[in-house]
């Protein structure tokens, strides 16, 4: 950042400003020098594990634009596929504007005559992974930044199989968006037609949930090791599950309970949908601060183990009562 021309980071500046919705302009007005070398001295990265940055405004930060420029480049690899019909499956967890960028990653792929799947809801990435193949759709798209602070997001694309892409087409989705103006060159339908075609019927975009999980769940189920010879375990067995404000609700309460154990013990207070992790300073199970609430919690209920996700449930850690 030692070379950098403040002045041309300037005119960057103000022309994100005449570009920008009028709701946006004030956020980009009146930054200070560091702020604009921070959100201007290069475009946000994107590689294998795709997009994450802080939610700003400006090139090097997670929003609208650069998600938005980001799926036009996905979008031609695609078409240079002749894969629009198999389409992408969009997924998205709980943190702030995770919907949004969701929503804006849809109308990009519809406007390029892409195949959408839109799930209605958060929910965990294992659940994106497995419909993508379910689906035979050519790629997925998962809003999220894992468990990184409140103030990123992040966009992580999936190819066929269910898996992160590899560098081969990062590097391809990379070079597409570095020739892609990122106000001029992104196809996007209007949140008018996009809000038609979500309550009417269209060929293009396709409305999952419920469905989708309860296949996943089904086929998780068939997945367990050695489930019958613990079956006495699981009606003793206690607890204490925390999603840390994230998507494992959804589907790990209701996993152990179908598969019939009988004491799972929920921290409320993180079940709660919140996208800024109030209860943690850092939702991130790996970190034993973030088992806080957990562990009091088992302390006082007589637990044997604390599970903890993150919060688009693709890390998980227990703590066993020998270890807190």
């Amino acid at each position: 950042m030692e070379d950098v021309d403040i002045n041309e980071l300037k005119k960057i500046n103000n022309y994100w400003i005449k570009n920008v919705s009028d709701g946006e302009k004030a956020e980009l007005e009146g930054l200070s020098d560091k702020e604009i070398i921070d959100r201007y001295y290069m475009d946000l990265e994107f590689g294998t594990a795709g997009l994450r940055g802080v939610m700003e405004l400006g090139k090097n930060r997670m929003n609208i634009y650069t998600v938005s420029r980001a799926t036009q480049a996905v979008a031609e690899y695609i078409l240079k596929r002749n894969m629009n019909d198999r389409g992408v499956v969009i997924l998205y967890d709980t943190r702030n504007n995770s919907r949004k960028f969701a929503e804006a990653t849809a109308r990009v792929l519809l406007a390029n005559g892409i195949k959408v799947y839109l799930f209605d809801r958060y929910r965990p990435v294992p659940v994106l992974s497995f419909s993508t193949r379910d689906l035979n759709a050519f790629m997925g798209i998962m809003i999220t930044a894992s468990h990184n602070p409140k103030e990123y997001n992040g966009y992580k694309v999936f190819d066929e199989t269910g898996l992160q892409i590899g560098k081969k087409v990062a590097d391809e989705v990379m070079e597409n968006i570095n020739n892609t103006n990122i106000f001029n060159g992104v196809k996007k339908i209007s949140e008018e037609e996009f809000n038609n075609m979500i309550n009417g019927e269209n060929s293009l975009l396709e409305i999952v949930g419920e469905k989708q999980e309860r296949r996943y769940l089904d086929i998780l189920k068939t997945r367990i090791l050695n489930d019958k010879e613990i079956e006495d375990v699981k009606k003793k067995i206690k607890v204490v599950y925390t999603p840390l404000h994230g998507t494992g609700d959804l589907v790990v309460n209701r996993l152990l309970k179908e598969l019939g154990y009988e004491n799972i013990i929920p921290v409320k207070e993180q079940q709660v949908v919140d996208g800024v992790f109030g209860t943690v300073s850092s939702p991130n199970p790996e970190n034993v601060e973030a088992f806080e609430m957990a562990i009091k919690l088992a302390d006082e209920k007589g637990a044997d183990i604390c599970i903890g996700t993150d919060p688009d449930c693709d890390r998980l850690r227990n703590i066993n009562k020998k270890r807190w």
